[in-house]
């Protein structure tokens, strides 16, 4: 399972890419969980956040443990 860190380098690189689908999709075709994550997306209507709190849900997990801290630490 990839750190904080690890997520946060991936975002600033996808975010500062001039073409960020290409390099989501090679990412995905790279990483298995990352595709995984893609296509949990996809089947939450392509929304990070539905996907996040479905998931959340689904592993019994309150979604505010994991916000609450990311937003005292900006990115």
């Amino acid at each position: 399972m990839p750190n904080l860190e690890q997520v946060k380098e991936i975002y600033q690189t996808i975010k500062n890419s001039k073409n960020p689908r290409s390099l989501i999709d090679y990412y995905a075709a790279a990483d298995p969980e990352f595709k995984e994550v893609m296509d949990f997306m996809g089947q939450n209507g392509g929304s990070l956040k539905d996907a996040f709190y479905a998931m959340a849900k689904r592993k019994g997990v309150d979604p505010d443990e994991i916000i609450s801290p990311l937003k005292s630490n900006r990115w």
